[in-house]
């Protein structure tokens, strides 16, 4: 083995290691996959760390910054409750990695060229592919991007699902609309049905639904909130 195999071995390892992650809603968990610890400390993941999830409104300090590579996370910790598998986990670690400095602000920059679309969902294999994401990953790394595939991940609005799992609490936090207490309790109850996200508590999944109202009708649909 030369020295650069050798050094190549270690880096490999080292970049593997577990991760003590601390969860600002969640709490604290300890993420051993070597893969996923990989991944997030990718420099194609790591750049999504000062990317806000509300672009201006955050940087204009109408409300505080949440920021995308927690989401990220949080999301792919919402499908491990739930039970689901590594590549759903990986899937989920990743649906947000295309995102640009401004979040969905872009989008109304670009809303007649998008058609409606999220600019983030363009040319998604194009754009991971000239990051380090692939070579972690290895052959077959575009199955990740293949949302289709991971229902746990992603359903149609309004559906409760990974993405939306997490952006909502995480979101209303920031916003005062929620506490660290319910979304505590709201990570642990959560479950899969028959391959779906879902809430083991009635009492959780009411308060869940009104949050999210309220913070649909005051942050949102607040013209202040354009972006969000």
């Amino acid at each position: 083995m030369s020295l650069w195999d050798f050094f190549g071995k270690v880096l490999l390892w080292w970049n593997g290691r577990p991760i003590l992650h601390f969860d600002n809603i969640y709490g604290v968990f300890l993420l051993c996959n070597p893969q996923i610890c990989r991944l997030i400390r990718s420099q194609g993941v790591q750049r999504l760390a000062s990317v806000t999830q509300a672009g201006t409104p955050s940087l204009t300090g109408w409300i505080k910054p949440v920021y995308r590579l927690d989401h990220m996370i949080g999301a792919m910790l919402l499908v491990r409750q739930a039970g689901g598998s590594i590549d759903e986990q990986i899937a989920a670690l990743l649906h947000d990695v295309t995102h640009t400095a401004f979040s969905h602000v872009v989008d109304i920059v670009y809303m007649e060229e998008l058609g409606g679309k999220s600019f983030h969902e363009q040319n998604v294999l194009n754009r991971v592919r000239r990051t380090d994401i692939p070579s972690i990953l290895g052959k077959g790394w575009e199955e990740y991007f293949k949302e289709e595939n991971f229902p746990l991940l992603e359903q149609p609005s309004p559906n409760l699902c990974a993405d939306r799992g997490d952006y909502s609490p995480r979101d209303a936090v920031a916003f005062g609309e929620s506490t660290n207490g319910f979304t505590k309790q709201y990570f642990l109850s959560i479950t899969s049905i028959n391959n779906r996200l879902a809430i083991t508590s009635n009492d959780i999944a009411k308060e869940f639904c009104l949050m999210t109202l309220h913070t649909n009708r005051n942050f949102y649909s607040h013209p202040k909130g354009v972006g969000l």
